[in-house]
């Protein structure tokens, strides 16, 4: 998965950097939603640096969110600041 600088609101087109500080998971699973926060806080913060920044992300599949199954709704909740 890519996340695109233009993924975000309007207001963080013209910030110099946006930092990603955490990145959740969220899916049904059994009638409960399952979360998991697949980066460690190691990995943060991801940079987008630029207009046109960019940063692919390579998440592990799990038992309850990122199962593999084609008609698994997953939402992802990003926690971010701008600025260097």
């Amino acid at each position: 998965m890519t996340l695109e600088r233009f993924f975000f609101p309007y207001v963080t087109q013209s910030a110099s950097a946006l930092k990603i500080d955490a990145l959740t998971l969220y899916a049904g699973s059994d009638g409960q939603v399952a979360t998991v926060a697949p980066l460690p806080a190691a990995g943060m913060p991801l940079s987008l640096a630029g207009p046109s920044g960019s940063v692919a992300l390579s998440l592990p599949r799990d038992a309850a969110v990122l199962t593999g199954q084609a008609d698994q709704l997953v939402f992802m909740v990003l926690a971010y600041h701008l600025g260097a």
